[in-house]
């Protein structure tokens, strides 16, 4: 299947909601470490949070193995000498 080509618009907004995700996992975390609140208490956020969290580590898996797959597999990886 070909990629289906993107605007500027889609693609920007694409990053917007990407990083709103990131930062939401950030602000949990942030807040859950001063002790704003209990985890166990809002159980619902902590299943949306660990749901977004989830969402963001397949996206950037999926981009990373794109990007290794179009480079013949050498992303990551020093050239030997």
């Amino acid at each position: 299947m070909p990629p289906v080509p993107q605007n500027h618009a889609t693609t920007g907004l694409t990053y917007f909601v990407w990083a709103v995700c990131g930062s939401t996992v950030v602000m949990y975390v942030l807040l859950s470490a001063v002790g704003a609140f209990e985890p166990s208490q809002i159980v619902e956020l902590t299943i949306v949070v660990v749901a977004i969290a989830a969402l963001l580590l397949a996206h950037e898996w999926r981009g990373m193995l794109r990007r290794r797959a179009a480079l013949g597999g050498r992303v990551g990886r020093r050239a030997a000498r």
